[in-house]
């Protein structure tokens, strides 16, 4: 199964900056804002989490692992549908955007 990872917009800031969905297939790319923002201090990128040192981790962790959960339910809503589907249609689905 695909794996959603999470990276910063921009690591190297000094300021707090979005946090971003990646997921990969077949040699393409989606990259989705989750419109949340993180001081890279705070940001573990090895767990691809918001570290405890950060104020508003659990809050902020809690939606990261919704919204993977979410991306995984809906590629497995596609496989055993045995639907052929592509990122435009899983942006649909996550977020009600084209």
């Amino acid at each position: 199964m695909l794996q959603p990872r999470f990276n910063l917009r921009n690591p190297s800031s000094q300021r707090p900056t979005t946090i971003f969905l990646f997921l990969r297939r077949d040699r393409r790319e989606l990259k989705l804002s989750t419109r949340l923002s993180v001081h890279p201090k705070f940001w573990n990128g090895k767990t691809q989490r918001v570290k405890k040192s950060c104020p508003e981790f659990k809050h902020l962790n809690g939606i990261l692992d919704k919204l993977n959960s979410k991306v995984k339910m809906e590629i497995l809503s596609f496989t055993m549908l045995e639907k052929d589907w592509s990122f435009r249609d899983l942006k649909f689905r996550i977020t009600g955007e084209m």
